[in-house]
């Protein structure tokens, strides 16, 4: 009883979290729809050509990676985030007790409860790791801002701007990150089957995608969700070409390294074969998985992320010197309640994780 009575302010913090969550999310549905209709009307570069030019943009990026040692720090840093999120989204499958595994097995009525709190939980993670990705992948960004107006980028310099905008950063990440994992698990074999086909699902995530590759660039300079959002369209449709080219380059690339994954996991697990109980089994087998999935995602995260970040802003920063609008970095001191949330979200993360891994 203790015990219950300690989370409910946890559980209540995290009832509107999802609820201002949602709302923001719906806020940012029109992108989809939006970019979606114009590119009917629009022809779209092919796959080699956009692979080509990514392949080109490959040489400015890491010119500026090699120039500048911290971006190496935060693509590292988003990758540590994502492995400790995934870690901790294993350890929970440790605690399902053998009944309810039988229960979901057997369609019994009360499995889609635990359905119901294991997507929360997964939800959760996601947000956590969220808050990192995006906070790193936007000092990302911040360092070709400040390159761009030929100015030293530290690392105590590009968080000081991206802090100052951290709530809508994370946000904004938080949305991107739990739409591109229902996308990629409703690729994989599963015997249910969606509503809306397969062509018009992965029609509105490339609309997404696309749609909101000038959303990161906005919210570094100091952006709302809103206004970020209809200057991410805008700039999709004058630089249709680059930002096309550049979003079918990157994601192509990324297939074709998750589909290298996938083969690797089955293999892996194959060779491994873990046997017990079904929840040993279910968490064995996931953070057995999670070894190539890991090293995949390393790949995306060390060598094609920090491009992408890279690339965008720098077109970005194009479009807004063509439409004479000036960049204005933030470097104001960091809003002593905004530092607040990034260090209690740190330490109440890894405090978790410490506290789990213990049990």
């Amino acid at each position: 009883m203790l015990l219950l009575i300690c989370f409910i302010p946890v559980i209540i913090a995290v009832f509107f979290a999802i609820r201002y969550f949602w709302s923001k999310k719906k806020g940012l549905e029109d992108i989809s729809k939006d970019i979606n209709e114009f590119l009917i009307d629009e022809d779209k570069p092919d796959k080699q050509t956009s692979i080509e030019n990514f392949l080109t943009d490959f040489k400015y990026a890491y010119s500026l990676i090699f120039k500048e040692k911290e971006i190496i720090f935060f693509s590292l840093m988003q990758w540590v985030a994502i492995g400790a999120a995934y870690y901790l989204w294993t350890l929970v499958l440790g605690w399902i007790p053998e009944d309810v595994w039988k229960a979901v097995a057997d369609k019994r009525e009360y499995d889609k409860i635990y359905n119901i709190l294991f997507v929360i939980w997964s939800f959760l993670c996601v947000g956590f790791a969220a808050a990192f990705i995006g906070v790193f992948s936007a000092c990302i960004g911040a360092v070709n801002f400040l390159a761009r107006q030929n100015r030293e980028s530290t690392i105590p310099v590009c968080l000081k701007i991206v802090l100052n905008n951290i709530i809508n950063i994370w946000l904004f990440h938080w949305i991107d990150g739990w739409i591109t994992v229902r996308t990629i698990l409703e690729r994989l074999p599963s015997k249910r089957k969606s509503h809306i086909p397969m062509i018009v699902r992965e029609a509105l995530y490339y609309a997404w995608k696309l749609g909101t590759i000038g959303m990161l660039p906005g919210l570094i300079i100091g952006y709302s969700l809103p206004r970020a959002a209809r200057n991410s369209i805008g700039f999709v449709k004058q630089k249709l070409a680059r930002t096309a080219g550049l979003r079918v380059g990157y994601s192509t690339l990324c297939w074709i390294i998750g589909i290298l994954a996938y083969v690797v996991a089955f293999f892996f697990m194959a060779y491994f074969g873990p046997k017990g109980e079904v929840n040993t089994i279910i968490q064995v087998f996931y953070i057995y998985a999670g070894v190539p999935i890991l090293a995949a995602t390393g790949i995306v995260v060390l060598f094609l992320r920090p491009v992408y970040i890279i690339v965008s802003c720098n077109i970005y920063s194009d479009y807004l010197e063509e439409n004479r609008r000036k960049i204005t970095l933030n470097e104001n001191p960091v809003r002593l309640h905004l530092l607040v949330i990034f260090v209690v979200l740190f330490a109440a993360a890894m405090a978790t994780v410490s506290y789990l891994a213990n049990l």
